[in-house]
């Protein structure tokens, strides 16, 4: 079991060399040869990120995740891409992140844990690598998962109490739940000094590790395939208690 008030030193390990999907690789290069026109000496620099970079993506669950940084935020190059975008999204892509290069480093101690995420699963397109080499505060880390984990907790009761148990609500709740647990997970384990990558099932698997605690709540909801129903969420609800307990304590 990991002793929460021991400060290991950071698991250095080098990150995956990792490719888009094959499923969504055509698209992602029409959007990326349209961003180079429509945003021209504008665009810094492009990269995907998320499940398109991983062997788990999946059209059925996920969207293409793209960011796009500039040098500046050109109101007429941003409507033009806007017409770009709108094609992009109806073929699985999301709409894009934009920002600048100032906006995207300064942002790095506001949201570290989305940043972490992005970090660890992406792929380069265009220009600078701004994410290859990104490091992050243990405060920052530790204070965002202690707050997700209390926001996430309401959000999840409010979403029982309004879907007085109806199954397609229950499920939209541990859908709209998913990425922010992961996040957390991925959270507690940099915390712990480990910067391996895991994918979400791995992920919970290494958490039950540290907490010396079974989280079947944790990973049925973030497997697509898995039970999404009250017995989950109530479970889940659980394990969010005792995952802030672990970061109270860090």
């Amino acid at each position: 079991m990991h002793d929460p008030h021991s400060h290991p030193s950071p698991i250095e390990t080098p990150l995956p060399r990792r490719q888009i999907s094959l499923q969504c690789r055509p698209v992602v290069n029409r959007f990326v040869q349209q961003l180079k026109t429509d945003l021209d000496d504008n665009l810094v620099a492009a990269a995907v990120y998320g499940p398109a970079v991983t062997e788990i993506f999946d059209l059925r669950y996920h969207r293409v995740h793209v960011l796009i940084v500039t040098q500046t935020r050109d109101v007429d190059r941003l409507i033009a891409l806007g017409a770009s975008s709108d094609r992009a999204i109806q073929q699985g892509i999301a709409p894009p992140l934009i920002l600048t290069e100032k906006a995207l480093k300064a942002s790095f101690d506001v949201f570290p844990l989305e940043w972490l995420d992005i970090h660890q699963f992406h792929v380069n397109l265009v220009g600078v690598d701004h994410l290859a080499s990104v490091t992050f505060n243990p405060s920052d880390v530790r204070l965002q998962c202690e707050r997700d984990l209390r926001t996430l907790d309401i959000q999840i009761q409010r979403g029982i109490l309004a879907s007085r148990g109806n199954r397609k609500r229950v499920e939209r709740i541990e859908d709209a739940s998913q990425d922010t647990l992961v996040r957390i997970l991925r959270g507690i384990a940099w915390l712990t000094g480990d910067r391996n990558a895991y994918l979400p099932l791995p992920l919970v698997d290494h958490c039950e590790v540290l907490l010396d605690k079974p989280l079947p709540g944790c990973r049925q909801s973030v497997d697509h395939e898995g039970r999404h129903d009250l017995q989950t969420l109530g479970q889940l609800l659980d394990e969010l208690g005792h995952l802030a307990g672990w970061i109270d304590v860090v």
